[in-house]
């Protein structure tokens, strides 16, 4: 008899533990509120192993980037673009520096050197993909759909008595008393906003100085994004925000036409910025499957398959993304 898991969280993480999972041959549940906006459906799709902030590899980035694909381009039905990304640096100095840099400062990091003008770097596993379309590839899956919100203290012994494995791959929402058993600030919401608009002058994805921009199928339209605010008041589009990402537009000489969408939505960052995945203490057949913020795609995959280790064979985590590590310090 095949074991039962239910997974509550349609979004980015949610779907990928569904594949994972279903190709272990689990009878998987997923359910969903159906939110309109979320983080999953807004993302701009955006999968890069760079830090481009310090322009170094993120930690395990490399590792995560390849697994990212490997699944990614095994259940492909469109959803993934060609392009991959680029970026510049701020001078031919920090260019030639970052060229020339030890190895293993940047990570070992797989890029491609530009022979054009402009001087740069193409990050060999990186890329985006169509998160909506994305989604929708769970349709294609035998697994249970549902709609509609659990409470999770008041529905948690019955789903406990129905299934196997109870993860929460819901973000910080719906996740009952798990505040009150770690840490207070276990996640950091983070507001993010995206803008999608029509550009004249520039014709890939690229990666500049706190923004990107990420071409469309139809010629001339981008994303462009993001922002990453913490302490906000407000989840609705705030006019502020799309300025701030035209600002920055125009400091990098990015000629933007017009405004077509404004999108905004919260996501599940952790309280270190590493995904939170592990048993919950005391509910032994409770799990969680969030923190990811800003880069589900990427973590997701190599996390799914953590999960499930730990779920079906007792094999534990990477330290560095443990839920245990939340735990109040006695």
């Amino acid at each position: 008899m095949s074991k039962k898991l239910l997974i509550i969280g349609a979004g980015i993480s949610g779907v990928t533990l569904a594949h994972y999972a279903h190709l272990e041959g689990i009878e998987t549940t997923i359910i969903d509120g159906n939110a309109p906006n979320t983080a999953s459906k807004i993302a701009a799709g955006v999968i890069n192993p760079l830090s481009m902030s310090r322009k170094k590899v993120i930690w395990k980035g490399e590792e995560f980037a390849k697994e990212a694909w490997r699944f990614y381009k095994s259940i492909d039905n469109g959803f993934i673009a060609k392009e991959r990304m680029f970026f510049y640096g701020n001078s031919q100095k920090e260019i030639n520096e970052w060229e020339t840099s030890n190895a293993n400062e940047r990570g070992f990091l797989e890029y491609k050197m530009d022979n054009s003008a402009y001087g740069g770097f193409e990050i060999v596993n990186s890329g985006w993909i169509d998160s909506r379309r994305y989604l929708k590839t769970l349709d294609n899956l035998k697994v249970h759909q549902g709609f509609g919100e659990i409470n999770l203290d008041k529905d948690l012994p019955e789903l406990k008595k129905e299934y196997d494995w109870v993860v929460l791959a819901t973000g910080f929402d719906g996740i009952g008393n798990l505040q009150q058993l770690y840490r207070s600030d276990l996640f950091k919401p983070v507001l993010g906003d995206v803008l999608t608009v029509k550009i004249n002058n520039v014709n890939r994805f690229t990666h500049f100085e706190g923004i990107f921009i990420i071409p469309m199928e139809e010629h001339g339209i981008f994303k462009l994004g993001s922002t990453y605010i913490h302490g906000f008041t407000s989840t609705e589009p705030q006019e502020k925000n799309k300025l701030t990402l035209l600002q920055k537009a125009k400091d990098q000489n990015i000629e933007v036409v017009s405004v077509l969408k404004h999108e905004t939505a919260v996501r599940p960052a952790s309280f270190d910025r590493f995904p939170l995945i592990g048993a919950i203490e005391r509910q032994q057949k409770l799990f969680l499957f969030s923190g990811m913020g800003s880069r589900a795609l990427l973590y997701s995959p190599l996390m799914a398959k953590q999960l499930l280790e730990l779920m079906q064979f007792n094999i534990s985590v990477w330290k560095e993304v443990d839920l245990r590590r939340a735990l109040p310090k006695t």
